[in-house]
């Protein structure tokens, strides 16, 4: 059997995914943000919104970000 890179083995399934994929509670947003009453609290709430507003796409944002990995011993 040849062996596929992780894009070909789970790309039949990312419609499924992107579909099924649980959102993030409210509860879970607000352990993230400073508490109301905090002077950083409606800044902060405020941006957030400005984001979600310019970048949601089906109620979801998406964060795409690059990681390096170094592996070597020590």
């Amino acid at each position: 059997m040849a062996k596929l890179d992780s894009k070909e083995r789970f790309s039949d399934r990312a419609a499924n995914y992107a579909r099924f994929r649980p959102t993030y509670p409210p509860a879970a947003i607000d352990c993230i943000t400073p508490l109301a009453g905090h002077p950083n609290h409606a800044v902060l709430k405020a941006a957030l919104q400005d984001l979600f507003a310019q970048y949601n796409e089906n109620s979801s944002v998406r964060f795409e970000y690059k990681t390096e990995v170094l592996i070597g011993k020590l």
